[in-house]
């Protein structure tokens, strides 16, 4: 306390000198200045002194309050340290140790005993391992032992025949010698007769050993894979087929082939005596050819059939699938072919390219008499003016010897057999069906007016469905916002983490979607299919919700149904989350809400009512495609009373079609479903009427609109003559066919991903026609079925030729079209309204290669800026040998300008013709991981000339 004194003795003794000084200058000022100027300073200085106290005196007290908590820090230290030393007496610390050291044995011993139990435990497991090598060296030996003991009984019965042949030698032996002896003797019964039994033994003992060598061919031509001449077998080829047709993958067939040998036959086949994964590939291309071979014979030969078409998008590629209907009712494709633009001259193109190759084949395969009359060498016709096929593919394709006049007969007897074809109502579908007819009366116009029959043009009424859908979800969006303007929001937009969530689906259509993904059996991770599943086992209820994406056609009304069925059950479970995400939370808000609810039921309503009973009447294919207006006409009514009176729909009894006495009425678990939706609830029975109105209205107008043709005035609207009838009863009135092959498509593009669309078309012909293929083929004479898998081996090469030389064509037909749209921009600067004139081309040329660098040789490790068709990129030289140059080039960022070196090495050999720019280096940005090149624009703006005048 003495130290603290001190300094404020001394700011005392400060402050009064400070006093004094100013006294004096107040007596100094005094005499000079006047009596009130002296008043005025006296007081400053006054007030001065006072805060210079009250400074002083607020430190002195902040110091005074540190130093009473620094003694009171040092108080409940000094306890603390006398605790401790209580504690840890010299007493204590001993018992202390000596409880340590007894740990520390202990310790010692459990680790110890620790080892022996390892390594007990070891010693067993090595003990098992050997009983698990022991019994399976004991199966191998057992397994040899049945084979030795089988192999014994063979030999056993082998010598005991032996035995038997050579008594039976010994006793005829025997026998001659006394016949001799008795000839000798002059004794002779019955010689002539036992010469004639003895020539009988003889031709007897002749023919069974020529059949025993003709068993031992036989079995060897069985067992051998390869012929003389080092080819593979028929069998072999046609057992590949068929594998590869049972989707086996391509690298496993041969050992497949070798492991049902060893197991069936106890017959080892060498991996030499199989195919490799490359032969096996060139035997599934001539089941290509075999295929469609098989397909040209049977539409040789019906009376008349049908031709389906559809096209589809998958990983951004355009492809159409082109099918035949025969007069069994099989629907079988002709392939998958990839086209760069979907518009109606392509399809149709392609569905004279098949018809062609069908045309092709079927002269291949034609008598052999057939073509020595008629046959001429020239190149295989091929669609012209079609990004498909055009003069480059046409030079590439090998050269075939086909029967023009078979060929052509073909086309011409198939066309006047063609009764009608099935496609969606797209426009270019439509167009395609027209061109379709003028290129059959081009074909048809020598022939007899019996040939001349006119074609059907039908189209999917599976696809009807998805107009339903489309026009009642648009009208049911206007409905929304009148009620939103009344009631404000509904269901998950009511609450405020989803405000600002975009709403582009109705409320129906969400519902059915989230609570598919929630509780369905192909839902997402962040759903409770578990948890659903466990609920129906205890209440023992089995769960009617499927994949929201399962039936596209008609899922949002399949889907509505299920949903309002176990909507309660729904609850239930939901209830038992206690942390809920984001999509559960959605769906129990959209549930909770009546309004939602009875939206869900009016499309329930209308799934039992209107939209199962026509699914139903277009897959079972009863009634056929030209009987259909009956029933249109009927659902036209139907949903014209429903959406004048709502009340209709409400009826549980009958369906559209009063007189109905087909099965349509009943959809799958009709009784469950109906339980639920026809119970109306007084509260929102008036919003139900709305809705049904607004949706039967919809509905309506879809009718109207794609099905006019069945409507009163369209040209199906009464009935067909007889002779139209027959000749399209086989057809079917939906294209499901042509789904269901793009079904099989997905499937093999999921097994087979990085597969050319040649290979897929195979895999789906022999899949299709496995088993037709082989009876056709195991119904042909053997020279006959020889030969056509001889031509197969050509044919195959060839057909997959052509179809990848397709690939390419249809590849180089983008990329024109992508230089078209970068090079053709839509809107041109135009100077004082007039276009701009072209430039002459030679002084565009001489300004360009102005512009780019005199190179005589590359320097190494210099940087240039190289043209490509698409863009220009930067590289390093690596090394360079006169006009060309090693490149190890960079990659581009999403930022313009911005470069980074790519994980994988990009290295490219570069000629000098395409360097625009030379002699520049990048800045080093980010750390090193980015480079910015400042010349950026420069060279953009040359490549971009460089481009328009070079590629």
């Amino acid at each position: 306390m003495k130290l603290e004194e001190r300094p404020i003795q001394d700011t005392d003794l400060c402050s009064q000198q400070s006093v004094q000084a100013d006294n004096c200058s107040v007596n100094n000022d005094h005499d000079g200045t006047s009596h009130s100027t002296d008043m005025d300073n006296f007081e400053k200085a006054q007030k001065k002194t006072l805060n210079v106290y009250d400074y002083e005196l607020n430190k002195k007290n902040k110091t005074l309050n540190k130093l009473m908590n620094e003694i009171e820090n040092s108080k409940n230290d000094l306890k603390s340290l006398e605790n401790k030393v209580g504690h840890f007496g010299v007493r204590n610390v001993n018992k202390h140790d000596e409880k340590a050291r007894i740990t520390r044995q202990a310790l010692r011993k459990s680790k110890a005993h620790v080892r022996g139990l390892t390594k007990i435990i070891e010693k067993l497991q090595n003990v098992k391992e050997e009983n698990k090598q022991l019994a399976v060296e004991k199966e191998i030996l057992k397994k040899e032992l049945d084979m030795l003991n089988e192999k014994k009984l063979i030999i056993d019965s082998a010598e005991n025949k032996k035995l038997n042949a050579q008594k039976s030698a010994s006793y005829y032996k025997m026998k001659a010698k006394k016949l001799h002896q008795q000839i000798k003797s002059g004794e002779s019964p019955n010689i002539d007769k036992v010469k004639h039994i003895l020539v009988g033994k003889n031709q007897e003992l002749h023919n069974l050993q020529v059949q025993v060598e003709m068993l031992t061919e036989e079995l060897n031509e069985k067992h051998c894979t390869k012929n003389l001449d080092g080819s593979y077998t028929d069998n072999v080829r046609l057992c590949v087929i068929e594998l590869a047709a049972l989707e086996v993958a391509t690298e496993k067939i041969s050992p497949a082939i070798e492991v049902v040998s060893r197991h069936i036959f106890r017959r080892e086949i060498g991996k030499s005596d199989l195919p490799n994964s490359t032969s096996v590939q060139t035997i599934v291309n001539e089941g290509h050819y075999l295929a469609k071979a098989f397909i040209a014979a049977k539409l040789d030969t019906v009376g008349s059939w049908g031709l389906n078409r559809d096209g589809t998008t998958r990983k951004k590629k355009k492809i159409v699938d082109t099918s035949i209907t025969l007069e069994s009712g099989d629907v079988i494709s002709l392939g998958f072919t990839h086209v760069a633009h979907e518009n109606a001259r392509t399809i149709h193109d392609v569905t004279k390219k098949h018809i062609t190759e069908l045309a092709q084949l079927k002269s291949e395969t034609s008598s052999s008499e057939e073509q020595m009359k008629n046959t001429v060498s020239e190149y295989v016709p091929i669609p012209q003016h079609t990004p498909i096929r055009n003069d480059m593919c046409q030079l590439q394709t090998p050269s075939r010897t086909i029967n023009t006049s078979v060929s052509n007969d073909f086309i011409t007897d198939s066309l006047s057999k063609l009764a009608f074809t099935m496609c969606d109502r797209a426009s270019n579908e439509k167009l395609a069906d027209k061109l379709l007819d003028q290129w059959r009366d081009e074909v048809l116009n020598q022939c007899d007016d019996d040939q001349k029959q006119s074609v059907l043009h039908f189209h999917c009424m599976a696809h009807v469905l998805l107009g339903f859908h489309k026009y009642a979800c648009v009208d049911l969006k206007s409905l929304e916002s009148t009620i939103f303007k009344e009631s404000g929001r509904l269901g998950r937009d009511a609450l405020p983490q989803f405000k600002f969530w975009t709403k582009k689906e109705t409320y129906v259509e969400r519902v059915a979607r989230t609570v598919s993904d929630t509780f369905g059996p192909v839902g997402d991770h962040y759903g409770l299919r578990d948890r659903w599943e466990a609920y129906c086992s205890r209440k023992r209820i089995k769960s009617l919700i499927g994949s929201y994406r399962d039936n596209r056609f008609n899922s949002l009304f399949q889907t509505a149904a299920e949903v309002v069925l176990h909507a309660e059950d729904i609850m239930d479970v939901m209830d038992t989350v206690t942390k809920p995400n984001q999509k559960l939370v959605s769906v129990q808000a959209d549930l909770k809400c009546d309004i939602i609810k009875v939206m869900l039921q009016c499309f329930g309503l209308l799934y039992i009512k209107v939209t199962g009973p026509y699914w139903n009447l277009v897959t079972m294919g009863e009634v056929p495609y030209l009987l259909l207006y009956t029933h249109i006409q009927d659902l036209a009514s139907f949903l014209k009373q429903c959406s004048s009176t709502p009340e209709t729909l409400l009826n549980p009894e009958g369906h559209w079609k009063s007189d109905d006495t087909s099965d349509l009425y009943a959809v799958p678990h009709h009784k469950r479903l109906a339980q639920k939706l026809f119970v109306v609830a007084q509260s929102t029975e008036g919003i139900l009427h709305q809705t049904i109105k607004t949706v039967t209205a919809a509905m309506l107008r879809t009718v109207e609109k794609q099905l006019v043709d069945f409507l009163p005035g369209g040209k199906y609207s009464k009935a067909p003559s007889k002779a139209d009838l027959e000749r399209t009863s086989f057809s079917h009135s939906t294209n499901l066919g042509c789904e269901h092959h793009f079904g099989d498509l997905d499937s093999s593009q999921k097994r087979r991903p990085n597969a050319s669309m040649h290979h897929h078309t195979t895999v789906q012909l022999l899949k299709r026609n496995r088993k037709s293929l082989i009876h056709w083929l195991s119904d042909m004479p053997s020279n006959k079925k020889e030969e056509i898998m001889k031509k197969a081996r050509k044919g195959g090469r060839v057909l997959r030729e052509q179809n990848m030389n397709a690939e390419k064509e249809v590849e180089m037909e983008i990329n024109r079209s992508m230089i078209e749209e970068k090079g053709n921009p839509q809107k041109r600067r135009k100077t004082n309204g007039l276009s701009e004139i072209a430039n002459d081309p030679e002084e565009d040329y001489d300004c360009i290669t102005n512009k780019l660098p005199v190179i005589n040789e590359f320097s190494d490790n210099e940087y240039i800026a190289v043209a490509y068709q698409d863009q220009w990129y930067p590289g390093c030289v690596l090394k360079s040998s006169g006009p060309e140059a090693i490149v190890k080039f960079m990659a581009p960022c999403r930022r313009q300008g911005y470069f980074i070196w790519p994980v994988r090495e990009d290295i490219q050999s570069v000629k000098k013709d395409f360097v625009l720019k030379r002699g520049f280096l990048p800045d080093c940005v980010n750390s090193g991981r980015q480079w910015y090149f400042k010349e950026h624009d420069e060279i953009d703006s040359l490549f971009r000339q460089y481009q328009n005048k070079f590629f």
